[in-house]
């Protein structure tokens, strides 16, 4: 999921006609979807990710949301103490 704003400064529009059906805790919403060229976080990059722009309600501070299309396939390590979160190929070691 992606922050309307910072949608538009990367220069892309959502998708006309492109939906996704989203379930809250309060609400199904139907919300427009973008294709990012390219996320990148670290060293770990996926292209052609199929996104949902929505922007939080009362939250101006957050980009977006990873979820499982660009997780997938990765470890990952949360170290909440220390507010670290690591990223790692399946074949890494953590």
């Amino acid at each position: 999921m992606i922050n309307g704003s910072r949608l538009s400064l990367v220069g892309v529009e959502p998708e006309p006609g492109l939906f996704q059906v989203t379930t809250s805790a309060t609400d199904v919403k139907q919300m427009p979807m973008a294709l990012l060229p390219s996320l990148a976080l670290g060293e770990h990059q996926r292209t052609n990710l199929p996104v949902v722009v929505h922007n939080l309600p009362g939250v101006t501070e957050i980009d977006g949301l990873l979820g499982m299309d660009f997780l997938a396939g990765l470890h990952i390590s949360i170290r909440m103490r220390h507010g670290i979160l690591t990223l790692g190929e399946d074949s890494d070691t953590l």
